[in-house]
């Protein structure tokens, strides 16, 4: 099988990193006092609960762990309550071989996180994956307590063509293989810096977080049954169903984000009935992490009341 170009140009870029790969270290949590829930009696799913108010669950993306909230969770726990989760298959989260990765999988999961809390009224922020993850849980509690809305972030769902790097682990045994012998360090480096607009901004704690993510045990596995599953198999039907929702959403997106095509934000705000759109500038796939200070003016509009317009951040 013959590989396009733009894949094997991610291919040669792990291939520099074989011949680095670890054995897998102890891998504990060692920020916040560590809270874990178990679902269905058997997957501990880690989590955060910081802070009083009004309720907010934040939800991470492909490859990433609940640190990708770390520069907004502070601030956002000053007025809110905020929730952050390893989803499974990611951080301190287990990752069993159980091949239920699929994005509804995954809402099941926060939904059940949801109702362990007794959370009312939450708001479901996520970004890239977490977005799709944010929408599909709000597709499976219509008619109950559900989301009252969502913030999404450079959000994966809305569109069926998967970016390089899922594409390339979706192959059979040639990008596992590589994916295997790569250096997770090194792999997080390079993954995050196309994350970012401005590749210097990568902090190196964030890269130690994505890299011990995937060098725990069963990481890397999760994450090719993740890639795997991504794309729903019942997508068109799902889009459709997106119309139905009635809650306002927020989405945001940065105009040089090389993951995920601003276009698809013009995708979503077409789709879902109560959407308003944000493009921000000087920002990659990361938003979060690049420009918290951006993504929090923004947010915290959106909270105070979804009926006005939000405006353009201020630059820092």
């Amino acid at each position: 099988m013959r590989l396009p170009r733009h894949l094997l140009l991610v291919v040669c870029g792990l291939l520099t990193t074989v011949g680095c790969a670890q054995w897998p270290t102890p891998y504990l949590p060692s920020g916040p006092a560590p809270r874990y829930f178990l679902y269905q009696d058997r997957v501990r799913i880690y989590y955060i609960d910081v802070g009083q108010g009004e309720q907010l669950v934040l939800i991470h993306g492909f490859g990433e762990t609940s640190a990708t909230w770390d520069r907004l969770l502070p601030e956002l726990a000053r007025h809110h309550r905020v929730v952050s989760i390893d989803l499974k298959g990611a951080g301190y989260s287990d990752k069993p071989a159980d091949g239920r990765y699929r994005v509804a999988d995954q809402a099941e999961i926060v939904t059940a996180l949801i109702q362990m809390l007794k959370l009312d009224d939450v708001t479901l922020i996520g970004h890239s994956l977490g977005g799709g993850v944010a929408l599909m849980t709000a597709l499976q509690s219509q008619g109950s307590r559900g989301p009252k809305r969502l913030v999404l972030i450079d959000s994966a769902g809305i569109s069926a063509r998967p970016p390089q790097l899922i594409a390339m682990l979706r192959l059979p045994f040639f990008g596992p293989m590589f994916f295997y012998m790569a250096n997770p360090d090194i792999l997080a480096r390079q993954i995050l810096s196309k994350n970012y607009w401005d590749p210097t901004r990568v902090p190196d704690a964030l890269v130690r977080a994505y890299a011990d993510s995937m060098r725990s045990p069963g990481g890397r596995a999760a994450l090719i049954m993740t890639a795997r599953q991504v794309i729903p198999d019942d997508y068109a039907a799902l889009i459709e169903r997106y119309r139905t929702l009635e809650l306002p959403v927020l989405v945001l997106w940065c105009r040089d984000d090389r993951i995920l095509p601003f276009s698809d934000a013009g995708k979503f705000r077409e789709t879902l009935p109560h959407a308003e759109v944000l493009l921000l500038d000087r920002c990659g796939h990361s938003p979060q992490e690049e420009v918290p200070n951006a993504i929090l003016q923004v947010i915290e509009q959106f909270l105070a009341s979804e009926r006005l317009p939000i405006r353009q951040p201020q630059p820092p």
